[in-house]
Protein backbone atom coordinates (compact mmCIF):
# COMPACT_ATOMS: atom_id res chain seq x y z
CA UNK A 1 0.00 0.00 0.00
CA UNK A 2 1.21 3.22 -1.13
CA UNK A 3 1.14 6.51 1.45
CA UNK A 4 -1.16 7.98 -1.17
CA UNK A 5 -3.75 5.29 -0.03
CA UNK A 6 -3.62 6.18 3.63
CA UNK A 7 -6.50 9.29 3.69
CA UNK A 8 -5.95 10.81 7.00
CA UNK A 9 -7.80 14.24 5.90
CA UNK A 10 -6.84 15.98 9.17
CA UNK A 11 -2.84 15.61 8.74
CA UNK A 12 -3.25 19.47 7.54
CA UNK A 13 -4.86 21.01 10.67
CA UNK A 14 -4.48 24.57 8.98
CA UNK A 15 -6.00 23.06 5.84
CA UNK A 16 -6.92 26.64 4.01
CA UNK A 17 -10.64 27.47 3.56
CA UNK A 18 -10.19 26.86 -0.46
CA UNK A 19 -8.57 23.37 -0.58
CA UNK A 20 -10.79 22.29 2.38
CA UNK A 21 -14.23 23.01 0.51
CA UNK A 22 -12.38 21.53 -2.96
CA UNK A 23 -11.36 18.69 -0.81
CA UNK A 24 -15.52 18.33 0.55
CA UNK A 25 -16.72 18.74 -3.28
CA UNK A 26 -14.56 15.90 -4.65
CA UNK A 27 -15.80 13.35 -1.84
CA UNK A 28 -19.50 14.66 -2.34
CA UNK A 29 -18.91 14.13 -6.05
CA UNK A 30 -17.74 10.73 -5.45
CA UNK A 31 -20.07 9.43 -2.91
CA UNK A 32 -23.16 10.80 -5.14
CA UNK A 33 -21.94 8.38 -7.97
CA UNK A 34 -24.87 6.62 -9.40
CA UNK A 35 -24.40 2.78 -9.18
CA UNK A 36 -25.73 0.17 -11.30
CA UNK A 37 -26.92 -2.59 -9.10
CA UNK A 38 -27.38 -2.89 -5.12
CA UNK A 39 -24.63 -3.31 -3.09
CA UNK A 40 -23.65 -4.68 0.24
CA UNK A 41 -20.94 -3.08 2.61
CA UNK A 42 -20.37 -5.39 5.55
CA UNK A 43 -18.56 -3.78 8.62
CA UNK A 44 -16.61 -6.24 10.56
CA UNK A 45 -13.86 -6.34 13.36
CA UNK A 46 -13.26 -9.44 15.31
CA UNK A 47 -12.53 -6.97 18.04
CA UNK A 48 -15.50 -5.90 20.25
CA UNK A 49 -15.75 -1.81 21.16
CA UNK A 50 -13.22 -0.44 18.04
CA UNK A 51 -16.74 1.95 17.16
CA UNK A 52 -17.79 -0.67 14.48
CA UNK A 53 -21.31 -0.15 14.95
CA UNK A 54 -20.30 3.72 15.17
CA UNK A 55 -18.94 3.82 11.84
CA UNK A 56 -21.46 1.85 10.23
CA UNK A 57 -23.91 4.27 11.42
CA UNK A 58 -21.72 7.27 10.31
CA UNK A 59 -21.26 6.18 7.18
CA UNK A 60 -24.71 5.14 6.72
CA UNK A 61 -25.60 8.93 7.82
CA UNK A 62 -23.31 10.49 4.88
CA UNK A 63 -24.53 7.83 2.36
CA UNK A 64 -28.24 8.62 2.94
CA UNK A 65 -27.57 12.11 3.45
CA UNK A 66 -26.05 12.62 -0.04
CA UNK A 67 -26.62 10.06 -2.52
CA UNK A 68 -30.64 10.78 -2.75
CA UNK A 69 -31.44 6.94 -3.02
CA UNK A 70 -32.11 4.52 -0.73
CA UNK A 71 -29.97 3.54 2.17
CA UNK A 72 -30.06 0.85 5.06
CA UNK A 73 -28.37 -0.28 7.56
CA UNK A 74 -28.96 -4.23 9.28
CA UNK A 75 -27.81 -5.19 12.64
CA UNK A 76 -26.47 -8.02 12.68
CA UNK A 77 -25.08 -9.03 16.06
CA UNK A 78 -26.41 -12.10 17.36
CA UNK A 79 -27.39 -10.66 20.23
CA UNK A 80 -29.39 -7.39 21.01
CA UNK A 81 -27.58 -5.11 18.57
CA UNK A 82 -27.08 -1.70 19.65
CA UNK A 83 -27.42 0.45 15.96
CA UNK A 84 -31.54 1.31 15.91
CA UNK A 85 -30.93 1.85 19.51
CA UNK A 86 -28.74 4.89 18.58
CA UNK A 87 -30.92 6.63 16.12
CA UNK A 88 -33.95 8.81 17.30
CA UNK A 89 -37.37 7.23 18.80
CA UNK A 90 -39.61 5.93 17.95
CA UNK A 91 -38.51 2.46 16.54
CA UNK A 92 -39.71 -0.19 14.80
CA UNK A 93 -41.25 -3.11 16.90
CA UNK A 94 -40.10 -5.64 14.19
CA UNK A 95 -36.74 -6.31 13.73
CA UNK A 96 -34.48 -9.05 11.24
CA UNK A 97 -36.08 -12.33 12.55
CA UNK A 98 -39.15 -10.92 11.44
CA UNK A 99 -38.17 -9.38 8.50
CA UNK A 100 -36.67 -13.05 7.36
CA UNK A 101 -40.06 -14.80 8.52
CA UNK A 102 -42.09 -12.36 6.41
CA UNK A 103 -39.73 -11.76 3.37
CA UNK A 104 -41.36 -13.98 0.73
CA UNK A 105 -44.77 -12.18 0.54
CA UNK A 106 -42.64 -8.35 0.57
CA UNK A 107 -43.33 -6.78 -2.69
CA UNK A 108 -43.75 -3.58 -2.61
CA UNK A 109 -41.52 -0.78 -0.85
CA UNK A 110 -44.16 0.23 1.35
CA UNK A 111 -44.58 -2.96 2.29
CA UNK A 112 -40.99 -3.05 4.20
CA UNK A 113 -41.27 0.24 5.88
CA UNK A 114 -42.73 -1.33 9.24
CA UNK A 115 -39.83 -3.38 9.83
CA UNK A 116 -37.12 -0.33 9.40
CA UNK A 117 -36.47 2.76 11.68
CA UNK A 118 -35.77 6.03 9.75
CA UNK A 119 -33.42 8.35 10.80
CA UNK A 120 -33.26 12.21 10.47
CA UNK A 121 -30.30 11.72 7.54
CA UNK A 122 -32.68 9.68 5.93
CA UNK A 123 -30.80 6.58 6.72
CA UNK A 124 -33.06 3.07 7.72
CA UNK A 125 -32.38 0.79 9.86
CA UNK A 126 -33.29 -2.82 11.13
CA UNK A 127 -32.69 -3.97 14.07
CA UNK A 128 -31.11 -7.57 15.07
CA UNK A 129 -32.98 -10.48 15.19
CA UNK A 130 -34.35 -10.25 18.81
CA UNK A 131 -35.69 -13.82 18.87
CA UNK A 132 -33.62 -16.29 21.91
CA UNK A 133 -35.24 -19.20 20.25
CA UNK A 134 -34.75 -18.89 16.69
CA UNK A 135 -30.81 -17.88 15.94
CA UNK A 136 -30.05 -16.53 11.89
CA UNK A 137 -27.92 -18.60 10.37
CA UNK A 138 -26.49 -18.13 6.85
CA UNK A 139 -29.34 -18.75 4.73
CA UNK A 140 -31.73 -16.67 6.56
CA UNK A 141 -29.33 -13.31 6.38
CA UNK A 142 -28.84 -13.90 3.05
CA UNK A 143 -32.93 -14.02 2.32
CA UNK A 144 -32.90 -10.92 4.88
CA UNK A 145 -30.23 -9.87 2.44
CA UNK A 146 -32.38 -10.49 -0.58
CA UNK A 147 -35.29 -8.69 1.08
CA UNK A 148 -33.49 -5.80 1.54
CA UNK A 149 -31.67 -5.32 -1.88
CA UNK A 150 -34.57 -5.19 -3.46
CA UNK A 151 -35.56 -1.73 -2.84
CA UNK A 152 -32.37 -0.13 -1.00
CA UNK A 153 -30.02 0.67 -3.51
CA UNK A 154 -27.10 0.56 -0.39
CA UNK A 155 -27.28 -1.78 2.37
CA UNK A 156 -24.46 -1.74 5.29
CA UNK A 157 -24.61 -5.06 7.68
CA UNK A 158 -22.90 -4.65 10.98
CA UNK A 159 -21.82 -8.26 11.57
CA UNK A 160 -21.41 -8.06 15.01
CA UNK A 161 -18.03 -9.09 16.99
CA UNK A 162 -17.06 -12.53 15.69
CA UNK A 163 -15.85 -13.05 11.68
CA UNK A 164 -15.96 -16.90 12.89
CA UNK A 165 -19.53 -17.48 12.77
CA UNK A 166 -20.89 -19.33 9.64
CA UNK A 167 -23.96 -16.04 9.32
CA UNK A 168 -20.72 -13.55 9.41
CA UNK A 169 -19.22 -14.94 6.74
CA UNK A 170 -22.10 -15.99 4.80
CA UNK A 171 -22.63 -11.59 4.71
CA UNK A 172 -18.74 -11.53 4.19
CA UNK A 173 -18.84 -13.68 1.34
CA UNK A 174 -21.87 -11.78 -0.25
CA UNK A 175 -20.53 -8.23 0.45
CA UNK A 176 -19.28 -6.25 -2.49
CA UNK A 177 -17.23 -4.01 0.03
CA UNK A 178 -15.56 -4.81 3.22
CA UNK A 179 -14.78 -1.81 5.68
CA UNK A 180 -12.41 -3.33 8.83
CA UNK A 181 -12.41 -1.38 11.92
CA UNK A 182 -9.73 -1.30 14.51
CA UNK A 183 -8.55 1.31 16.99
CA UNK A 184 -5.49 3.24 17.72
CA UNK A 185 -4.13 -0.01 19.79
CA UNK A 186 -1.73 -2.46 18.35
CA UNK A 187 -3.68 -4.87 19.89
CA UNK A 188 -6.39 -4.42 18.46
CA UNK A 189 -5.08 -4.25 15.14
CA UNK A 190 -3.45 -7.43 15.44
CA UNK A 191 -6.61 -9.05 16.23
CA UNK A 192 -7.93 -7.01 12.92
CA UNK A 193 -4.91 -8.10 10.82
CA UNK A 194 -5.10 -12.06 11.98
CA UNK A 195 -8.69 -11.98 11.43
CA UNK A 196 -8.21 -10.77 7.84
CA UNK A 197 -5.65 -13.31 7.13
CA UNK A 198 -7.93 -15.92 8.22
CA UNK A 199 -10.72 -14.99 6.09
CA UNK A 200 -8.13 -14.58 3.17
CA UNK A 201 -7.32 -18.63 3.53
CA UNK A 202 -11.21 -19.16 3.75
CA UNK A 203 -12.92 -17.14 0.90
CA UNK A 204 -11.76 -14.33 -1.97
CA UNK A 205 -12.81 -11.08 -0.15
CA UNK A 206 -13.73 -8.10 -1.94
CA UNK A 207 -11.35 -5.52 -1.39
CA UNK A 208 -11.27 -3.81 1.98
CA UNK A 209 -11.18 -0.57 3.45
CA UNK A 210 -9.42 -0.62 7.05
CA UNK A 211 -10.56 2.09 9.54
CA UNK A 212 -8.46 3.24 12.66
CA UNK A 213 -11.05 5.16 14.56
CA UNK A 214 -10.97 7.59 17.93
CA UNK A 215 -7.21 8.67 16.20
CA UNK A 216 -6.12 11.15 18.66
CA UNK A 217 -3.32 13.24 16.73
CA UNK A 218 -0.06 14.32 18.46
CA UNK A 219 -0.75 11.57 21.29
CA UNK A 220 1.47 8.74 20.29
CA UNK A 221 4.04 9.97 17.84
CA UNK A 222 4.36 7.97 14.88
CA UNK A 223 1.99 4.98 15.63
CA UNK A 224 -1.08 6.05 13.77
CA UNK A 225 1.31 5.77 11.04
CA UNK A 226 2.34 2.46 12.05
CA UNK A 227 -0.71 0.75 12.35
CA UNK A 228 -1.58 2.62 9.16
CA UNK A 229 1.61 0.69 7.19
CA UNK A 230 0.25 -2.48 9.34
CA UNK A 231 -2.91 -2.82 8.02
CA UNK A 232 -1.97 -2.30 4.49
CA UNK A 233 -0.12 -5.60 4.77
CA UNK A 234 -3.99 -6.59 4.12
CA UNK A 235 -6.43 -3.95 3.00
CA UNK A 236 -6.27 -1.70 0.09
CA UNK A 237 -7.01 1.93 1.45
CA UNK A 238 -6.87 3.04 5.23
CA UNK A 239 -8.40 5.74 6.84
CA UNK A 240 -7.91 7.30 9.92
CA UNK A 241 -10.85 8.68 11.86
CA UNK A 242 -9.92 11.05 14.71
CA UNK A 243 -11.38 10.80 18.22
CA UNK A 244 -14.35 12.82 18.77
CA UNK A 245 -15.91 13.23 22.20
CA UNK A 246 -19.87 13.84 20.97
CA UNK A 247 -19.02 9.81 19.45
CA UNK A 248 -19.30 8.29 23.00
CA UNK A 249 -20.43 4.92 23.48
CA UNK A 250 -24.14 4.14 23.45
CA UNK A 251 -25.11 8.28 22.11
CA UNK A 252 -27.10 9.22 19.53
CA UNK A 253 -24.85 11.22 17.34
CA UNK A 254 -25.88 14.73 16.07
CA UNK A 255 -24.28 15.42 12.91
CA UNK A 256 -24.13 19.16 14.17
CA UNK A 257 -22.63 18.71 17.07
CA UNK A 258 -19.47 16.55 15.41
CA UNK A 259 -16.02 18.42 14.74
CA UNK A 260 -15.01 19.45 11.50
CA UNK A 261 -12.27 16.73 11.38
CA UNK A 262 -14.74 13.89 12.18
CA UNK A 263 -17.24 15.10 9.63
CA UNK A 264 -14.70 15.77 6.50
CA UNK A 265 -12.79 12.04 8.06
CA UNK A 266 -16.64 9.91 7.19
CA UNK A 267 -17.25 12.23 4.14
CA UNK A 268 -14.09 10.68 3.07
CA UNK A 269 -14.79 7.07 4.06
CA UNK A 270 -18.40 7.00 2.30
CA UNK A 271 -16.63 8.42 -0.95
CA UNK A 272 -13.66 5.71 -0.62
CA UNK A 273 -16.69 3.24 -0.05
CA UNK A 274 -17.91 4.56 -3.69
CA UNK A 275 -15.21 4.17 -4.95
CA UNK A 276 -14.81 0.27 -4.49
CA UNK A 277 -18.82 -0.05 -4.97
CA UNK A 278 -18.52 1.10 -8.33
CA UNK A 279 -15.34 -1.66 -9.45
CA UNK A 280 -17.50 -4.81 -9.84
CA UNK A 281 -20.66 -3.17 -11.72
CA UNK A 282 -19.87 -5.63 -14.68
CA UNK A 283 -20.94 -8.71 -12.40
CA UNK A 284 -24.45 -6.93 -10.98
CA UNK A 285 -26.29 -8.24 -8.19
CA UNK A 286 -30.12 -7.25 -8.74
CA UNK A 287 -32.44 -4.67 -10.11
CA UNK A 288 -33.97 -2.12 -7.50
CA UNK A 289 -37.59 -2.75 -7.43
CA UNK A 290 -40.03 0.28 -5.76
Amino acid sequence: MSWRQLIWPTSARNISPGRRERAQLDWQQRIRRQLATPKVVAVISPKGGVGKSTTALELGHVLARLRGDLVVALDASPGSGSLVKRLPRPHSRYHAGHLRADSAQISRFSEILPYVTQADSGLYALSSNQNPDRHLGPADYLDVLDALTRFYSLVLVDTGASIHEPAARAIIHAADVLVAVTDTTFEATEVVLDGLGWLRTQEHLPRITAVINAVRPGTCGGCSRQLAADLGQQADHVVLVPHDPHLTAGRTAQRQLLGRQARDAYLNLAATVIDEAARGEAGGRRTIRY
